[in-house]
């Protein structure tokens, strides 16, 4: 894609490079350059090449991993804005986009950084579309970094509905960072963006929370039936909460489960949750 030639052209070249040990060939279709041969080739690009050039090949190689991501997206619940264009491969299933993205992670995040720079228009869409491999991989440090790229060339570019969805994805990541109040934040902000835009789009939000102990009554000298049964809570305090929201939706349900550190040899109580 970057050399805007075929894969049988492009084959011959780098066999070619490599005979003349100016490549190294990895595992599979990798291949790596001496750093010294790197800044070589970035002064050549820059000599030799005109900008208009240099942005074609930029351009085709985004594309290339544009339409790749999309197959892979294609292959889960996962819905996507479609492209101009079909994708330009398909996989047979997600475990092999998987094995495709494990050696092409680096590059993409490369990409997407050097084109949302540049203020290319689809360079956001990249960021959005790679967002769920990121995630589903724990490369969640990258899919910050890539996420954030592609807002601020959403902003710069103007595209609303773009930088409503980055602001989801970064919500996403920070969530699974555990860093929930920065996911919050990021969800709020895509929220109002989705409203104005009127995508009424589903959110399913599940939350983990343990209290360990909870704050409770002491038992004193009450017997343990007066303890369990008597007594009445005029204030709520210390009751524990399950849920603060605002706003409309539907609430789905919880999964409560009580561990009871009272349990003695002659009674007990498990924590039915009928109560």
């Amino acid at each position: 894609s970057l050399a805007g030639t075929d894969q049988r052209s492009t084959r011959r070249v780098l066999a070619e490079l490599c005979r003349a040990h100016l490549l190294t060939r990895r595992a599979g279709e990798r291949y790596t350059v001496h750093d010294l041969l790197r800044a070589y080739a970035r002064e050549c690009a820059s000599a030799d090449e005109t900008e208009q050039e240099r942005h074609a090949a930029l351009q085709r190689l985004l594309d290339h991993y544009l339409h790749t991501a999309y197959a892979g997206n294609a292959l889960t619940v996962r819905v996507l804005p479609e492209l101009d264009t079909a994708p330009e491969r398909s996989f047979a299933d997600y475990d092999e986009f998987l094995e495709w993205w494990d050696g092409e992670h680096a590059s993409v995040t490369a990409v997407v950084r050097q084109t949302a720079a540049l203020d290319f228009p689809s360079s956001p869409w990249l960021a959005h579309a790679v967002a769920f491999p990121f995630k589903l991989r724990g490369l969640l440090g990258a899919m910050k970094s890539v996420s954030t790229a592609g807002l601020h060339c959403a902003r710069r570019l103007g595209d609303r509905p773009l930088q409503a969805r980055l602001l989801a994805d970064l919500a996403d990541a920070h969530s699974f960072s555990a860093d929930y109040e920065s996911a919050a934040a990021h969800w709020l902000a895509a929220k109002e963006l989705f409203d104005e835009l009127g995508e009424d789009l589903g959110r399913f939000h599940a939350q983990w929370r343990r209290a360990d102990p909870c704050p409770g009554v002491e038992q004193g000298r009450q017997t343990n039936d007066e303890f369990l049964f008597t007594g009445t809570n005029l204030d709520g305090a210390d009751n524990y909460t399950i849920l603060e929201a605002t706003g409309h939706g539907h609430y789905v349900g919880c999964v409560l489960n009580i561990h009871n550190l009272r349990a003695t040899t002659e009674w007990n109580w498990y924590g039915e949750g009928d109560d």
